[in-house]
């Protein structure tokens, strides 16, 4: 008996020494060896084969042959050698797995789990799917599958990860939208949002926009009686003031007074019926003092009809302003080729209700020319009438309801420097109330210091006023300028005027959007100018860069984008008071307020390098520009800029050996670094 087994043995391990052979039969043949020697022991009642030996050379056959359905089937045919039987799972599961991850789509790995439920790798592949389930519901922006998605998943990171991209998700179609409702419901939805203060200030300006669309009486009482807590409250409720007052309105005075609680007020006795121009406050405009006198009778200038009658046309053709000695005119009409309220366009039969605008026209040798359209911004979608144009040819006057008006027509001027250009204006400037009424306004006689003005367009109805400056002074100081951006192009901006007393804006101006042209009232305080551009660095210009009178202000507005692209450095000048060199001045933080704005959702990172050639008494050089470049960095920070998009560095800059100069002087440069 012995000697059979002996002799079964050897035949088995010299079949086993020839499993390189060919590999495939190897491994057939130890399988059914194995089950041939696993039916000999359950007979045998003596000596008995050793299936282990066996058992390590057909996993070690199978291991090389890298064949997950073998290393299955040895799993499966060598279940009683627990340990060799175990070690072909784990073998054929990495296998698996590594195959899964070559394909890596969520049907593989959903195969893995269905074949391998056990596998050690199980938990590993489920993390798997949930992540790609969850790329493929954010790439598709698919809220509900989102939503589902994060109260299944047993991952508590994957979850968070799903509702913040339902949070970001929805605040970009709230975006996209742009409309009050749909902030609101991102707002009810999502309390706790990421974007939660962002849409909070995007919903409170998309109901200013879509409810007050006019500034009226009516609507601005029915917005503020349906949004007490919208924050600007306050500041409409004095707008509320200031139309009742120009309208005439009690119901508006009545209603600001009931909501500011100053019914015992001596000024709540308003009688419209007898309310003075020059009576109506108004806060930030600067004040101009004129003395007014009322004219019973005024003998208006009068034209020469039929030196102008070449000029009529089929459409109502009005106002005319004669100058240069009756070569030149400019005069209203609501001609076809005008702009139109709404892109309304007038036709012959209807010459009466459509809106007007201000047209030019030239005799030469005796034949006037075709007349000319003014260009925007004097004329607009609304009715523009009643020009005068100064004697020296830089300013025109006329009458237009254009913006938010005292009355129902009010006074503006536009101005000019280049008195052979007639493209070139600024954009209008409103006067204000000490000139305009609550009635139609227009100017009849304008001589720069005295102003004739009549306070409505019927002939048989108003009176008339003058107005006059004192010892005959000029009735308006203009100061203008051009925005420009790095390459010296015109630059659409928005010019702030800052009280450099209170540090707050009194007054803003637009730039032609055209020529970067632009005017604006001198005001009788020290004021800075802040010029802003969207997507560009703020220019800031101080007191002492505007003192020379005749010289025009210019303004760099430098897009960001570009500096970027072109690799430049933009210097901020003026920020830090040589006599003050260790602290911020007020115009410095306001700047970088409106500098901090333009600079939120750029993704480089921000450089601010200063530079000093002189430190104080307790500061070096260098510790005087680092204390600097610390305190502008503070200042974003401040504003919303995070930390780490910000690098301050202060360095000494090196001076001449031969210069006297020992003021801490600073030269201050904002750059941009790429993260990437």
């Amino acid at each position: 008996m012995r000697k059979k087994v002996k002799i079964l043995l050897f035949l088995i391990l010299m079949s086993c020494a020839g499993v390189s052979l060919a590999q495939k039969d190897s491994i057939d043949i130890l399988f059914s060896q194995y089950e041939a020697a696993i039916k000999y022991n359950a007979t045998a009642k003596g000596d008995k084969i050793n299936t282990e030996i066996i058992a390590q050379k057909a996993l070690e056959a199978v291991y090389e042959s890298k064949s997950i359905d073998r290393l299955t089937e040895y799993y499966q045919t060598f279940v009683r050698e627990e340990k060799y039987a175990q070690e072909a799972k784990r073998i054929r599961d990495k296998l698996a797995f590594e195959q899964t991850q070559n394909d890596n789509t969520i049907e593989a790995y959903e195969e893995f789990l269905r074949l391998y439920p056990d596998a050690v790798q199980a938990a590993l592949v489920q993390l798997l799917i949930d992540q790609k389930m969850l790329e493929q519901y954010s790439e598709r922006k698919d809220l509900d599958s989102l939503l589902i998605f994060a109260n299944s998943v047993t991952d508590k990171e994957l979850a968070t990860k799903a509702l913040a991209e339902v949070d970001k998700i929805s605040f970009e179609r709230a975006l996209v939208a742009d409309r009050a409702d749909n902030y609101a419901d991102y707002l009810s939805k999502h309390p706790s949002g990421t974007y939660i203060l962002i849409a909070k200030d995007k919903y409170d300006k998309a109901l200013l926009r879509e409810n007050l669309t006019q500034y009226k009486v009516s609507t601005l009482i029915n917005f503020l009686e349906k949004h007490p807590n919208h924050p600007s409250y306050s500041q409409l409720l004095d707008t509320l003031k200031c139309i009742a007052i120009a309208k005439s309105s009690n119901k508006g005075m009545d209603y600001y007074y009931q909501k500011t609680k100053k019914e015992n007020d001596t000024t709540a006795k308003y009688n419209f019926g007898s309310q003075q121009p020059n009576e109506i406050k108004q806060p930030k405009k600067p004040v101009m003092q004129f003395a007014t006198t009322a004219l019973p009778a005024y003998d208006a200038v009068t034209i020469d009809s039929i030196d102008i009658l070449p000029l009529r046309s089929a459409f109502s053709d009005t106002d005319f302003f004669i100058f240069d000695n009756g070569n030149s005119v400019i005069f209203a009409s609501n001609r076809e080729d005008g702009y139109g309220t709404d892109g309304y366009k007038a036709t012959k039969e209807d010459t009466l209700n459509s809106p007007f605008d201000l047209y030019i026209a030239f005799k030469t040798k005796g034949q006037w020319k075709e007349p000319m359209l003014l260009p925007k911004p004097i004329n607009s979608t609304a009715s523009e009438r009643k020009p005068v144009l100064s004697v020296d040819k830089k300013m025109l006057l006329f009458s237009s309801c254009v913006y938010e008006t005292y009355g129902n027509e009010d006074i503006y001027l536009s101005y000019r420097t280049d008195t052979a250009d007639w493209s070139n204006w600024s954009v209008p400037l409103h006067l204000s109330y000490e000139i305009n009424t609550n009635r139609d306004d227009y100017v009849a006689e304008f001589n720069g210091s005295n102003m004739i003005i009549k306070q409505d367009f019927n002939p048989s109805k108003g009176s008339f006023r003058r107005l006059s400056t004192k010892n005959n002074e000029p009735m308006f100081n203009l100061k203008s300028g051009y925005a420009r951006d790095i390459d010296a192009k015109p630059a659409f901006a928005k010019i702030i005027l800052i009280d450099n007393t209170t540090n707050k804006p009194f007054d803003s101006i637009m730039s032609n959007n055209t020529t970067g042209f632009f005017a604006f009232l001198s005001p009788a305080v020290s004021f800075s100018v802040i010029g802003l551009g969207k997507g560009c660095i703020p220019a800031l210009l101080q007191p002492s860069q505007m003192a020379n009178d005749s010289s025009e202000i210019s303004l760099q507005l430098n897009n960001i984008n570009t500096l970027i692209e072109k690799n430049k450095i933009q210097p901020l000048e003026n920020l830090i008071d040589e006599s003050e060199p260790k602290k911020l001045p007020n115009i410095a933080k306001l700047y970088l307020n409106y500098l901090a704005k333009e600079l939120a959702e750029l993704p480089q990172t921000i450089s601010i390098s200063v530079f000093c050639s002189n430190g104080t008494k307790d500061l070096s050089a260098q510790d005087l520009a680092q204390t600097q470049a610390s305190l502008i960095k503070s200042a974003l920070i401040t504003n919303g800029i995070k930390s780490e998009k910000i690098v301050a560095v202060g360095f000494e800059h090196k001076r001449n050996a031969d210069s006297q100069n020992t003021t801490p002087k600073s030269r201050i440069e904002i750059g941009f670094i790429s993260n990437q």
